[in-house]
């Protein structure tokens, strides 16, 4: 799929499809220890049979930790906090990226589970709803982020499954693993 590619219409069950192999390579990449933080449009690779695949891991960081940099004490196992200067690309860069972070340090999985909902959401609007995630730059952005995520109050998303709108939703699922997100996938979905 190409962002230029305007004559692109996909019927709302290979939307689906494209979903769930998204989801599911995206959920063994995090059982395999790895958190993408550049996932887009640009590195999902998706063929003329709606096959996905994942590129461009150079960003890409561990899931879990035993040591964290910022922290004097051995911990059990923790999740990873970077601190990169940047997430992923501008329309899918997390809020929390942009503000100051607890001593320049974010929660990968979080990030992570931000960009996954915007990816989901590139594929069902058939493109970025907004350009650019500071609402100082992009007014659409702006106006979404003051209604705190909630896609029930946009027009643009009216038609959209409630499932796909709560994905992003501030704290929906700040506790949910990535291949959590299966079950709520056919719950939605199916």
């Amino acid at each position: 799929m190409d962002d230029d590619d305007d004559d692109l219409v996909l019927t709302v069950e290979e939307k689906k499809s494209i979903l769930y192999k998204a989801l599911n390579l995206y959920t063994r990449l995090h059982e395999a220890g790895l958190a993408h933080l550049d996932l887009s449009a640009e590195n999902v690779l998706i063929d003329e049979n709606n096959e996905v695949r994942l590129c461009d891991l150079g960003k890409s960081t561990p899931v879990y930790t035993t040591s964290l940099r910022h922290l004097d004490d051995s911990l059990d196992l923790a999740i990873f906090e970077s601190c990169v200067p940047c997430v992923g690309k501008e329309a899918y860069m997390p809020p929390e990226d942009r503000r100051e972070r607890r001593k320049w340090y974010f929660d990968v999985l979080t990030a992570e589970k931000y960009m996954l909902g915007i990816f989901f959401m590139w594929i069902w609007n058939e493109g970025h709803l907004w350009d650019c995630s500071d609402p100082s730059k992009d007014e659409i952005f702006n106006e979404i982020n003051e209604c705190e995520m909630d896609l029930d109050k946009c027009d643009l998303t009216d038609n959209w499954p409630e499932g796909l709108k709560a994905m992003i939703k501030v704290n929906g699922f700040d506790y949910i693993y990535i291949n959590s997100f299966f079950s709520f996938f056919f719950f939605f979905f199916f």
